[in-house]
């Protein structure tokens, strides 16, 4: 499985990637809006850890393009603003699946990552007979 993270601070997303790692996952990094979006055109994303503010910009534009172009990723966003403070997050953000609260304790990432992963397996299990009775 395929893991994007969308964070701008080294040490954080050189964290995630080891908890990530550790769990068996691929990883990769980004560090804005614009090399997200360019790892999500070249290729499949399964997990994006995305934070909602990178610098000064929001990264508002990848969930919508995992929504549109990614639709069966799972979306888990972070956030540390006191941005959606009544979870309106899906409202705002659309694709979000979860969303998570900085500073981030590794064994809260790790427990959500490993429901996502089973969530996602379950999903693909399902899919795939359906898949299988369509006429060819």
């Amino acid at each position: 499985m395929f893991c994007l993270i969308v964070e701008s601070d080294p040490a954080i997303s050189m964290a995630w990637e080891a908890c990530l790692f550790d769990m068996g996952l691929e990883v990769a990094i980004a560090v804005s809006v614009t090399e997200a979006l360019r790892v999500l055109r070249q290729r499949q994303v399964d997990l994006v850890l995305l934070n909602h503010t990178l610098g000064a910009e929001t990264t508002e534009p990848v969930a919508l393009y995992i929504q549109h172009y990614a639709p069966n990723a799972r979306l888990i966003l972070i956030t540390g603003t006191g941005a959606f403070p009544r979870g309106e997050a899906r409202r705002y953000m659309p694709g979000v699946d979860w969303v998570l609260r900085q500073p981030v304790v590794l064994n809260d990432l790790r427990a959500l990552v490993e429901y996502a992963v089973r969530d996602m397996r379950r999903d693909a299990a399902y899919r795939e007979p359906q898949r299988q009775r369509t006429p060819a």
